[in-house]
């Protein structure tokens, strides 16, 4: 979870600086939350798939 925050709040100060320090809107913030943790779920995933793979051959077997 620390990662999808640290993904979010990277992008909020990147928009922040890019608006020329204007402060972002409600749906400049929830608008890239879905993205941010898409990402992040993808590079979990990822990371861990081959204990995945193992959980679930262990099940089926």
């Amino acid at each position: 979870m620390n990662s999808f925050a640290t993904l979010h709040d990277q992008w909020m100060i990147d928009l922040k600086v890019s608006k020329g320090g204007v402060d972002m809107t409600f749906v400049e913030n929830i608008g890239s939350m879905p993205p941010a943790f898409i990402l992040n779920y993808g590079a979990v995933y990822d990371k861990y798939r081959v204990v995945i793979d193992r959980a679930k051959n262990s099940i089926e077997k």
